[in-house]
């Protein structure tokens, strides 16, 4: 196996601009002080004991200290490391060979000010994005003969898979570093999201159109002699499949069921707000004189609200990208978190009508044909990377969102849906107590499957409504032979 990690070992290309580089995790933590809630009101000063790591629980986070922290967040690429960790996965592939990355900073968000009547700008938005420990990966599925099947490349709180490109100059999947087996990875500037190939990419969900200005946060990518060889860098952190030895001293970082850093609220202050709107209008004055006074006033509330691109608070490494190999690979069954905490069994359901209720599933038993679902990639190049379709296995119809905000969402008549960005989600991971969650969002106007008013009756509606965190909003997949 140590060879086929080398052998496909990704070659990342950073952003020419790119200053937040990655470095080891153990040089990180001499910087980091543990916080409990039995030391939260003490001033951090002594850098974590590794035990205390491992034995810490999932209430605690690392927090920097030192007054050198500037330097300490550029990381340090000449030392840094992959984290290897191996898991098994169902045919065709064999094995998943996941490379992670700590980024000891993640920088600012690109935002993106598009005129509707013409002229474009793209500016980074200090506050907005940034947080200490970032961590990304990519993940390589190989077959019994050691061939590559697929390729993930995590970027944000979702990703996708790949294919190998038709051809090298081809954008349509992953690519090889100078005609070796190595995995070319292309490292967004700033959020460090990982992509297949160099460009400038929309981050999913991201979109606010305004009429006179639409408001976007970008990924950029790019070829630079800023470059990593991890096939020269890498430590195996965990190996957990058939046939394969485990690490017998993995280190105690892996075992820290913590937050990487601080929960940080990313409102911003009205100076803070005014200085990015400033930043706009100074890069682009064109903006002042087609949006006015009520559309630059509207630019400003708008980035007030751009609060959801910090990722700080990430717990230790998910050794599982995207969703499980078992959810993409069969039947399921989509469950409501809320009703779960309410001890009622209910699972996303389609009525005579073709809309979307909950349905109860009686545990132990064999779900409806209307209770059953199927989650496949939908491959449409107009929907955002890693997004899903969700195929019902009564009438092999999926849910689109509705024209109104709030009303119950159906199913729609396309033939093809997983090929229809219409019937796209993205599926956003949320984690609570270590119960895997998903929220189903829709990049169509941003808003998610909600079971109504954290209704747990039989036949209740399922609406389509704006992301506000509720237990209602997060769902649990499982397989159908694996009830919760």
């Amino acid at each position: 196996m140590n060879g086929l990690i080398k052998k496909y070992a990704p070659f990342l290309y950073f952003h020419p601009d790119e200053q937040y580089m990655p470095a080891t995790v153990d040089s990180y933590l001499t910087h980091c002080a543990l916080v409990t809630p039995s030391n939260a009101s003490q001033t951090p000063n002594n850098a974590v004991n590794l035990d205390d790591l491992a034995n810490a629980g999932a209430d605690s986070y690392l927090q920097l200290f030192g007054s050198d922290l500037n330097t300490v967040r550029k990381g340090d690429l000449q030392h840094a490391q992959a984290y290897v960790n191996v898991v098994s996965a169902t045919a065709p592939a064999m094995y998943e060979i996941q490379y992670w990355f700590f980024y000891p900073f993640n920088g600012p968000t690109t935002l993106r000010f598009q005129g509707t009547l013409g002229g474009t700008t793209d500016n980074e938005a200090p506050p907005i994005g940034q947080h200490d420990s970032d961590w990304e990966h990519i993940a390589v599925r190989i077959d019994s003969t050691g061939a590559v099947v697929a390729v993930y490349f995590a970027q944000h709180s979702s990703g996708q898979w790949y294919a190998p490109a038709s051809s090298p100059t081809k954008n349509d999947g992953f690519s090889t570093w100078n005609n070796s087996s190595q995995i070319s990875v292309y490292v967004a500037k700033n959020t460090h999201a990982c992509y297949p190939w160099p460009g400038d990419f929309t981050v999913p969900g991201s979109e606010r159109d305004k009429g006179a200005f639409t408001l976007t946060v970008r990924d950029k990518t790019a070829t630079s002699a800023k470059t990593w060889n991890c096939a020269n860098a890498f430590q195996i952190v965990n190996i957990n499949a058939p046939g394969l030895d485990a690490v017998k001293e993995p280190p105690k970082w892996v075992f820290y069921t913590g937050k990487w850093a601080a929960d940080e609220s990313q409102s911003l202050t009205p100076s803070e707000v005014l200085q990015v709107i400033g930043q706009v209008f100074v890069a682009a004055p064109w903006l002042i004189l087609l949006l006015g006074p009520a559309g630059a006033n509207l630019a400003v509330g708008i980035i007030a609200q751009m609060q959801t691109w910090n990722e700080a608070g990430i717990s230790s490494p998910t050794w599982n990208p995207g969703l499980p190999q078992n959810v993409i690979s069969g039947n399921i069954v989509i469950y409501n978190w809320n009703c779960l905490q309410h001890k009622k069994s209910m699972v996303l359901s389609v009525d005579q009508n073709n809309g979307l209720v909950l349905s109860e599933f009686i545990l132990g038993g064999v779900p409806q044909l209307e209770q059953q679902w199927l989650c496949v990639p939908n491959t449409s190049p107009d929907a955002p990377a890693g997004s899903y379709t969700l195929i019902n296995m009564r009438d092999r119809k999926a849910p689109t969102p509705p024209s109104k905000d709030g009303d119950q969402i159906t199913l729609g008549d396309a033939s093809s849906p997983n090929t229809d960005p219409a019937y796209a989600w993205v599926l956003l991971p949320e984690n609570i107590d270590g119960v895997p969650l998903w929220a189903l969002r829709s990049p169509i106007r941003g808003n998610v499957i909600d079971a109504a008013h954290g209704n747990c009756n039989d036949q209740s509606q399922v609406i389509y409504h704006s992301w506000n965190e509720g237990d209602n909003q997060r769902w649990r997949l499982n397989p159908v032979a694996n009830p919760v």
